[in-house]
């Protein structure tokens, strides 16, 4: 059921990482796309359409530490598994893309003074690495000459004016797609926007496996290579960059 949107967006996504590429982040494509554009932008996209409350779908209960979203059981399990863990820092967010097989490989950004650390160097606020991490910083893929080895992301950027765009793109795509139509019938949900949330949960990793066949390179951490670098899964949005739009 994937293929309609699939057929709706190949194009602008191809324009996307177009952009991406002109950028100087070629590496960095499938984590744009994949988590800054589909498993961020989109659902922010999808509140300013009305078609959900709440863009945070995420949100946890920090009174209770208990889950406060939408919850339900998938059988068969998934076999494609992708996600997104966001880091908010003083200067801007922390972004990666991360599927069971990385984390391991991904453990040392669970670092709260090593997020610091690098978006300080996308905010300009830090000029290096600090002495003691710019090794494992190297190392990580993460650092290069000294510099950070990321994509950051700005408001008015190329990047970030296309990124809202798609995303607006792949929300209006959503909520007229057959997904959404099939997850209602399914699940006879009373209230639309659960079943909306349902069914990107459900197209989601599904169109991300199409565009791998498609062409679009998957990062060799996210099937757990050990020693490949994190950069291909990594990067910055600063606390300016709201690249989402009104819905009009």
């Amino acid at each position: 059921m994937t293929d309609e949107l699939l057929s709706a967006l190949g194009p602008d996504i191809d324009r996307y990482v177009g952009t991406v590429r002109e950028a100087g982040w070629p590496g960095s494509s499938y984590a744009l796309l994949g988590s800054f554009v589909l498993d961020d932008l989109a659902w922010k996209a999808l509140e300013r359409l009305g078609a959900i409350e709440n863009a945070d779908a995420s949100a946890m209960d920090t009174g209770s530490q208990h889950w406060s979203g939408v919850t339900w059981i998938t059988l068969p399990p998934q076999t494609h598994k992708l996600g997104t863990n966001s880091y908010p820092t003083p200067d801007g967010v922390l972004c990666m893309t991360w599927t069971p097989s990385s984390l391991p490989e991904q453990e040392a950004l669970r670092q709260p003074e090593l997020r610091e650390e690098l978006t300080a160097m996308a905010s300009g606020r830090l000029e290096g690495p600090s002495a003691d991490r710019i090794q494992l910083l190297e190392q990580l893929g993460l650092v290069q000459n000294g510099g950070l080895n990321v994509p950051v992301i700005r408001p008015d950027t190329p990047v970030c004016v296309e990124s809202g765009r798609l995303a607006m793109q792949a929300a209006r795509a959503l909520v007229v797609s057959e997904p959404f139509r099939e997850m209602k019938r399914l699940t006879e949900a009373q209230n639309p926007a659960v079943a909306l949330i349902m069914a990107y949960h459900w197209v989601y990793p599904r169109l991300m496996s199409q565009l791998e066949v498609r062409g679009l390179v998957r990062p060799l951490v996210l099937d757990g290579r050990s020693g490949t670098p994190l950069e291909p899964t990594v990067y910055v949005v600063t606390n300016e960059a709201a690249c989402v739009g009104p819905s009009e």
